[in-house]
């Protein structure tokens, strides 16, 4: 399952440290998350989790990532159609 293009990046830790200041993470289209730490290895967290594990958190939309994911897919564009 593909899922959202949009990473976000922490900004603020939640209040139960699942979420840590500098992890980056998505949501998938069935509603959970997939997290990216900065140290750990990622993991995912179901819908029905989600509402806890992110109390207290602050977010960005991870803008940096956005750009790069629109260049590939404007490349696989161009090679779709010159091919």
């Amino acid at each position: 399952m593909r899922g959202s293009f949009l990473r976000f990046i922490v900004t603020k830790s939640s209040d139960d440290g699942t979420f840590k200041k500098g992890d980056k993470f998505w949501y998938l289209k069935n509603g959970d998350i997939i997290i990216q730490p900065k140290k750990d290895p990622g993991g995912w967290l179901a819908k029905c989790d989600i509402e806890k594990a992110q109390r207290g958190m602050a977010c960005v939309e991870d803008k940096e990532y956005k750009q790069q994911m629109i260049a590939n897919l404007e490349k696989e564009l161009f090679n779709i159609k010159n091919n």
